[in-house]
């Protein structure tokens, strides 16, 4: 949907994205003390949970169900409020054979998932689709969506993701490669994309929509020779694979920018160090690194106002998952803050970061546990303080002290700066300037406060 100041977009998987004007950058956090399972898994490197932030800034997240035999038997939704609250599992769909669903927002604010499935008779395997109307409350029965193209023989074993653009193309995953529908329903549109010219073998396919330009952009990991994980535009034009920089993985999770276009993916070139880079544009920027924590799994999540999330995990003896954000302008990055994972293997780190706190989904299998499954966190950014002390000339005592809040680099106006009592909003660069009564040499403990950010507590010498 395109308008002057809303502008919605869902994508399924890792890079749902939604474009969302109208909520605040910053919604009451309600912040978990760790990661909590809120769904099965089974640890496949393609995405196993798709979700969608609708209009009033919930996220809806989609996974299969697994009963007791172990066979996919249907879908369920959870809705994440924008407090962070994870509402009860809602079955959608049971008794189906059926691939992850996608899901996306429709512009009517009407949820619609997306999946390939071998149905019960007498219904015809192929593309399908189930909606909700009441926020993933209930779910209608599946309706058939595919084009009767014959490059959907194989849909039924598909991963399809949904991008809201216009006509709504559905990006189809097949092990030939990428098929793209325009549209909904006999008759729609439907193309083949070409990959690499000898391409035996595409799998764990991410992808994202720029909004500026709308072009969606997929990378895939390939087993053609040499091999590695690729990154093209496949939609509305086909344009030329790119080799992803960095060491291979099995899987490269895409995002998109909300403002300002752009698509990013993150790489490690030494299994330490990590950086982002941009489809299309020359170059990466540098993330960062941390003792003790390997880049063996690697995600992005959209950020507000541009700002791109990216987070890394390992499974060492003290697995932990590091997570950063972004700038505006995506040049430059917070504080990396980790949280411990005890997880035996780590899959696919995925999230979305739309209302300034990160949503954030880990698939993992933990240590002694008998299966994977998808966990849960909502984490907050950090800010950055810069701190000064000086005497007041002429008087013994008093001090002045400066302080400079920025937010990976970004000045912050109206947080809340505070030492012994006395306390201050940061002006629109940022700084704020607080007078301390106080004996030299003593400490003052320095606060910052703004909603929708860690509190950060610095220790000042006077």
């Amino acid at each position: 949907m395109r308008g002057p100041h809303r502008r919605t977009r869902s994508l399924a998987g890792a890079c749902c994205l939604a474009m969302i004007g109208a909520l605040p950058l910053c919604a009451p956090p309600a912040v978990a003390a760790s990661l909590e399972p809120i769904a099965p898994a089974t640890g496949a490197f393609d995405h196993e949970i798709s979700f969608v932030r609708d209009a009033h800034g919930q996220l809806h997240v989609v996974y299969l169900t697994h009963p007791g035999t172990g066979q996919v038997d249907g879908f369920q939704s959870r809705t994440i409020t924008a407090a962070g609250l994870v509402e009860p599992p809602v079955q959608a769909l049971s008794g189906w054979q059926m691939q992850v669903p996608g899901i996306t927002e429709l512009p009517n604010g009407t949820l619609e998932a997306v999946f390939g499935a071998l149905p019960p008779e007498p219904f015809a395997s192929g593309a399908y689709a189930s909606t909700s109307t009441d926020g993933g409350l209930t779910w209608s029965a599946p309706a058939p969506i595919g084009s009767g193209s014959t490059l959907e023989q194989q849909i039924y074993g598909s991963i399809i993701e949904p991008h809201a653009v216009g006509s709504t193309p559905v990006l189809t995953i097949d092990t030939s490669g990428l098929t793209i529908q325009s549209g909904l329903g006999t008759g729609s549109p439907t193309c083949s994309v070409p990959l690499t010219s000898t391409d035996n073998f595409v799998g764990e396919i991410s992808t994202a929509q720029d909004a500026a330009s709308d072009e969606i952009v997929a990378s895939w990991q390939s087993a053609a020779t040499p091999g590695g994980d690729f990154v093209q535009g496949v939609w509305p034009t086909t344009q030329s694979t790119q080799l992803a920089p960095g060491q291979r993985r099995n899987w490269l999770v895409l995002s998109a920018r909300d403002q300002g276009g752009g698509v990013f993916g993150a790489f490690t070139p030494d299994g330490t160090r990590v950086r982002m880079f941009r489809y299309g544009a020359p170059g990466s920027v540098a993330v960062g690194a941390l003792v003790g924590v390997n880049a063996e799994s690697l995600g992005t999540a959209t950020g507000p106002d541009g700002r791109i999330w990216v987070m890394w995990g390992d499974t060492t003896s003290s697995p932990e998952i590091a997570y950063t954000r972004s700038n505006r302008a995506g040049t430059r990055f917070e504080p990396i803050q980790t949280i411990p994972t005890h997880a035996f293997s780590l899959t696919r780190i995925t999230g979305d970061g739309r209302l300034g706190p990160l949503d954030l989904f880990v698939d993992e299998r933990r240590v002694n546990a008998p299966s994977n499954n998808i966990y849960y966190i909502r984490v907050l950014p950090e800010l950055t303080a810069t701190i000064t002390a000086k005497p007041l000339k002429g008087t013994t005592g008093h001090f002045k002290v400066r302080v400079s809040v920025t937010d990976a680099g970004d000045p912050v106006p109206g947080a809340t700066v505070s030492a012994k009592g006395k306390s201050k909003k940061t002006s629109a660069s940022g700084r704020a300037t607080l007078l301390l009564l106080s004996s030299a040499g003593t400490t003052a403990t320095v606060t910052v406060k703004d909603p929708g950010y860690k509190l950060l507590s610095r220790t000042l010498k006077l």
